[in-house]
């Protein structure tokens, strides 16, 4: 692919779609490369509010929110999911082909949250370490 294509109109029947620079995904629609995943970390008690009628749906927001470093750059950098265990005060993420098989690597981070496992929702996880 040649980036100093992008935005040029590709040639087709009516000279509308326009060449979009992507070495990761040739398909049409929707393109943001480079690809990198993002984290949004919301509090699951603000869901519950919004299904429980005492909020509206438009007013919650993530705790935090930023791109997120992985050590296997598969270009598109996809991710299948992720989970938190309180007990163990670690997240698990899934990503999405990074093996060169299609299969997914879970990479661990560890949360420093103090006083893990209670009811309480943590903070935003700080200096996190991949193991």
């Amino acid at each position: 692919m040649n980036d100093v294509l992008n935005a040029n109109l590709v040639n087709d029947v009516l000279n509308v779609i326009k060449w979009c620079y992507d070495p990761v995904d040739s398909s049409k629609g929707t393109h943001v490369y480079p690809y990198s995943p993002y984290l949004w970390a919301y509090d699951v008690n603000d869901f519950i509010a919004v299904k429980n009628g005492t909020k509206n749906p438009w007013d919650i927001s993530p705790y935090y929110h930023g791109a997120l470093s992985l050590p296997f750059d598969t270009g598109a950098n996809e991710l299948n999911g992720a989970a938190y265990d309180p007990a163990t005060q670690r997240i698990y993420v899934a990503q999405k082909c990074a093996d060169g098989n299609c299969l997914p690597i879970i990479h661990v981070f560890k949360a420093n949250v103090a006083g893990g496992g209670g009811t309480t929702l943590p903070a935003a996880p700080t200096r996190l370490r991949i193991r």
